[in-house]
């Protein structure tokens, strides 16, 4: 029975990954897109700047996201004039974005 049911869907382009009341159907591999990884770092203090980074980069690219992982640093090094307590009452930590996604 289960090798009936794994030659239907090789036939139909289809691969079988399990049989039973939990079976999970995928494309074939030859019609797997590739995951590709695009990576982003900004400041914490200028977040609006990382945020039109990526929605530009998202616009052009005519991408298919898969997945968004983000991280924020806890320090980014120590003070100095471009950083003063006049300006942030915190150091500016590193913001890391990770975009996976498929090309069209």
């Amino acid at each position: 029975m289960a090798y009936l049911l794994r030659q239907k869907a090789l036939r139909a382009g289809l691969q079988q990954l399990t049989f039973g009341p939990f079976a999970t159907e995928r494309p074939a591999q030859s019609e797997l897109a590739m995951h590709q990884v695009k990576i982003f770092r900004g400041q914490e203090s200028n977040l609006p700047a990382l945020e039109k980074e990526v929605n530009t980069w998202l616009a052009e690219s005519n991408v298919r996201v898969v997945q968004i992982l983000g991280n924020l640093a806890p320090l980014s090094g120590g003070r100095n004039e471009g950083n003063s307590l006049a300006a942030y009452p915190y150091v500016a930590s590193d913001v890391f974005m990770v975009i996976l996604y498929e090309k069209h």
